[in-house]
């Protein structure tokens, strides 16, 4: 996604503003599905593999970064992770230790 960010804010018509967007990752159980009334559906994810994702995108991701969770770095590799400082974050009980994925350092053919 930060790729393909990359490439249409390289080839903006003149005098458009640049897009910018961070990105948090989390990996574990969540529920997901339609929830709601037969006024209001809204397919959702919930729980809280859920909301630590969110908590990484808002509160510890800059513009541009791709912040992930322990445990997606846990399956990932966190070797090819940068380490960031633990944080503390609204609505976690315990200290985080976040990691930044390099993504500029890894080139995708989109055009």
């Amino acid at each position: 996604m930060q790729e393909a960010l990359k490439f249409l804010n390289e080839n903006r018509p003149e005098g458009y503003p640049e897009l910018m967007m961070r990105i948090g990752i989390n990996s574990g159980e969540a529920f997901a599905g339609d929830i709601g009334c037969e006024k209001r559906m809204d397919y959702t994810v919930m729980g809280s593999t859920v909301n630590l994702a969110s908590r990484l995108e808002s509160a510890v991701a800059k513009a541009g970064q791709i912040v992930v969770g322990p445990r997606t770095a846990e399956l990932i590799g966190a070797d090819s992770l940068l380490c960031l400082p633990p944080v503390t974050l609204k609505g976690i009980e315990h200290p985080v230790t976040p990691y930044e994925v390099p993504w500029q350092d890894v080139t995708l053919n989109l055009g």
